[in-house]
């Protein structure tokens, strides 16, 4: 099944803020220990869930979410008796406290769409429960009997003529589009959720994106999104474009696939930057110099395209009309899932390995550094399972290798191993210190600035030098938690740091 359908219409905001988009699966897959993954998190086979991005710069684990099976859409995650559950992160500059909850009365839902006031939800039986979260401390989840047989929902924005004297002519009114298992599309009426009405005059209906449909017969139809006085509200054809099996808008740019799997360009391109950034819709263009295409999506300002020999290539939309012989790069090979988010995306490989391109100014790549943007394919970096004495702590980042030597932030778990921390922020030196009778029995000194490491003031070689990255410092696992008098075993296999304190 192409994961896709579970995810459509998300509104243009939601992919702003969030940058929340489906995986999409090849029909091949691999030996990868992740079972789920989107663009900033994801699950292993072990029912952890991880994160990353801000002042995570590789993955992290959640320790509070366990029996993860997986992600729905953004802060929304199933685990495998069922249940639904929200998360929401926290950093360590945020006064906020992480969120985790249980939505009482979800269960299997396979889509959750983002309104302006509220989530509707489907779940794998066709039926619709609206989501409403308080300031994400809870939630309320209520059965709509609205519509059963619910195949996918998608959301849109209608700017309408107001009819009564205000200060605005216009008033923006959110809109709810409902596809059936029968193919037939059902609208909100007045932007409530209380009422719907079936929509006329379209054929058979396979797929919706935002205020776009696809038809079963191939065409593409689309529902109004400014609408003048007296002027109708009914979706309308697209003209020009046909024998099409897919589609994808992200508020911005139109692709279709058709059924030659020919990549169409239907609309969207970009010019300028920053104030001056414009938008140019453009005319319907085939894209000849790309076949065999079996998905596409935009990124910042690149169209990827996935092939079906599992191939993945970028051009620019940086124009003021899409060329119909673009020249297309080639990112990647034997890829077989793939995750986009609106400024930079995630594929697997047929080895298991997870590979992000794009904008990485806060971490988004989870590749270990904060470069603004990475124009090849970086490796996300392994996720990695601390364990001490059989209980996994919370970190605040992931630990990082370094020439096969692992780091974990200053604040971690030294203090779980008896040992007190300091920083010195005028001369960047980092102090570790075990006390017994109440006396110092170890110190463990590391200047920052030059890596210079000493115990009990000798110097001390270390294979990888300790270093800061985004205001964080991050010391030698082994050698400072030996030092304390722990054991450490790496096992590699399972990406697994096990400490046993004496």
């Amino acid at each position: 099944m192409n994961m896709r359908k579970w995810f459509v219409g998300l509104s243009v905001a939601a992919m702003a803020i969030s940058a929340a988009l489906p995986v999409y699966a090849a029909e091949s897959k691999t030996d990868s220990n992740v079972t789920s993954f989107e663009a900033t998190s994801l699950v292993k086979k072990d029912g952890t869930f991880w994160n990353w991005g801000d002042t995570k710069p590789v993955p992290t684990q959640v320790v509070a979410l366990t029996d993860v099976e997986r992600i729905i859409s953004d802060s929304f995650i199933q685990k495998k008796d069922g249940t639904v559950w929200f998360y929401q992160p926290v950093y360590s500059w945020s006064p906020n406290k992480e969120k985790l909850f249980q939505l009482e009365g979800a269960h299997d839902l396979v889509q959750i769409v983002d309104g302006s006031l509220s989530h509707v939800a489907v779940d794998k039986a066709g039926h619709l429960y609206i989501i409403q979260t308080k300031n994400a401390e809870e939630a309320s989840v209520k059965p709509s009997a609205l519509l059963d047989q619910v195949a996918a929902v998608s959301y849109y924005d209608q700017t309408i003529p107001r009819l009564e004297p205000t200060f605005e002519d216009y008033k923006v009114e959110g809109k709810w589009l409902f596809l059936r298992e029968d193919g037939t599309v059902w609208q909100s009426e007045g932007g409530q959720l209380d009422k719907v009405k079936q929509v006329t005059g379209l054929p058979k209906v396979t797929m919706l994106v935002n205020e776009l449909a696809l038809a079963a017969d191939g065409t593409v139809w689309r529902f109004p999104t400014q609408v003048a006085a007296g002027q109708s509200a009914a979706p309308v054809q697209w003209k020009g474009v046909s024998n099409i099996q897919q589609i994808y808008y992200n508020g911005v740019t139109t692709l279709a696939i058709d059924a030659n799997a020919k990549l169409w360009f239907l609309g969207g391109t970009v010019t300028g930057m920053s104030d001056g950034t414009q938008y140019h819709e453009g005319n319907p263009v085939q894209l000849k110099s790309m076949d065999k295409v079996k998905d596409a999506f935009v990124v910042e300002r690149s169209l990827i395209v996935w092939t079906t020999d599992n191939k993945v290539y970028r051009t620019s939309i940086e124009n003021k009309q899409m060329p119909a012989h673009p020249k297309f790069e080639l990112l990647a090979s034997d890829v077989v899932q793939i995750a986009p988010s609106y400024r930079h995306f995630f594929m697997e490989k047929k080895d298991g390995s997870l590979w992000g391109w794009g904008v990485n100014k806060n971490a988004e790549l989870g590749y270990g550094d904060y470069e603004f943007m990475h124009t090849k394919p970086v490796p996300l970096h392994k996720p990695i399972t601390v364990s001490l004495n059989g209980e996994t702590p919370q970190l605040s980042s992931g630990a990082m290798l370094r020439n096969g030597q692992a780091f974990v932030p200053l604040r971690s778990i030294f203090s779980k191993l008896g040992a007190e921390i300091s920083w010195d922020a005028n001369t960047k030196t980092a102090t570790v210190v075990q006390k017994k009778d109440g006396k110092d029995s170890l110190t463990i000194t590391i200047d920052m600035k030059t890596g210079a490491t000493k115990l009990d003031g000798k110097p001390v070689e270390l294979q990888s030098a300790p270093f800061n990255i985004a205001g964080t410092a991050y010391l030698p696992l082994r050698f400072i938690s030996e030092s304390l008098g722990a054991k450490v075993d790496w096992q590699q296999a399972n990406n697994l740091i096990s400490i046993t304190m004496k």
